[in-house]
């Protein structure tokens, strides 16, 4: 089906709009015994006309009433899955989700990575968050998140950069990742949504300084490494290997904007629920975690804030 775009200025026609803003004490291979609550999560919705959402728990199945239309606000409060949600060490491709188990250092942490060390597989909106975004519709459309998706951080851009000491926290947003996979848990995308902030180590990996405006998609900061867990128990460390065609970087489009830049297709609403439905329906499950192995993901930005905007057309 052909790919419709809309304007998503003055008039919201035909856009949805799934705000998720995370306010978290974050943590990462350098920390221990640091938790966020789900205290400062809302979720604010716009849906399209002939378009109706819902947020769920991953595996649970919409009651007709969690449908919503319009313009809504969910807080942590009222999505009961997230009240337990306590942001932990893992790492991911996207789909798979581990927590490892740390050995702490002086300067810094790294992952037991032998045969006997016991990783957990992280648990969904205790460890990370992730819900299923359920979408009907009365035709058979195509969903999208638009090239407009990005993460805000609750400060200036301009206090993000410069030495730990002096710089926002909110720099810990260049080690947050986003992923959305399918109900047979294929990898639609993984994002990179803040490849602009880099945290610069000294040689005995003591963080030095944050470095802003980031632009070279070579370096580390365009690059997702991450670990696996094998049948074996065995770990395997994974250096920039997703596939290039689902791994999405941020893109700068005017002074200290970066946004998702191309549009990402989620689902296409081309099955009824069922033989007598009215509705043509889908859904996928999407997931935001810190990833460890990020340069970011250090101790020296604890307490950042930052914020999802995750727009959606057909």
């Amino acid at each position: 089906m052909k790919k419709i775009k809309f304007a998503l200025f003055k008039n919201l026609i035909l856009s949805s709009v799934l705000l998720v803003t995370i306010i978290l004490l974050t943590f990462s291979w350098f920390t221990q015994n640091s938790e966020a609550s789900a205290d400062g999560i809302y979720i604010q919705c716009t849906t399209p006309p002939g378009v109706e959402i819902a947020v769920v728990e991953p595996g649970t199945t919409p009651k007709d009433d969690d449908y919503k239309t319009g313009t809504f606000t969910l807080n942590a409060e009222e999505i009961e899955f997230l009240k337990s949600y306590k942001l932990a060490d893992i790492t991911s491709n996207g789909v798979d989700f581990y927590k490892p188990t740390l050995t702490q250092g002086g300067n810094s942490a790294s992952p037991e990575i032998g045969s006997d060390a016991p990783w957990e597989i992280a648990t969904p909106n205790l460890h990370y968050i992730s819900f299923d975004l359920y979408c009907r519709s009365k035709s058979a459309v195509d969903v999208f998140f638009t090239k407009n998706c990005k993460f805000d951080t609750k400060a200036q851009y301009d206090s993000l950069g410069g030495s730990v000491d002096t710089c926002s926290h909110d720099a810990v947003v260049g080690a947050a990742r986003f992923s959305v996979f399918d109900t047979e848990k294929n990898l639609k995308f993984l994002w990179i949504p803040r490849p602009d902030i880099y945290l610069e180590c000294d040689i005995d990996k003591v963080p030095t300084k944050v470095l802003t405006n980031q632009n070279d998609v070579t370096g580390p900061s365009y690059k997702h490494n991450y670990y696996t867990v094998e049948s074996d128990n065995s770990k395997i460390y994974h250096e920039n290997d997703i596939d290039k065609t689902k791994l999405v970087t941020s893109t700068s489009v005017g002074t200290n904007d970066y946004v998702m830049g191309d549009d990402q297709e989620i689902l296409q609403l081309n099955k009824k629920q069922a033989d007598d439905s009215e509705y043509y329906a889908g859904h996928v499950t999407c997931n935001m975690w810190i990833e460890g192995e990020d340069s970011e993901a250090r101790r020296a930005l604890m307490d950042g804030n930052f914020s999802i905007n995750l727009e959606l057309t057909i």
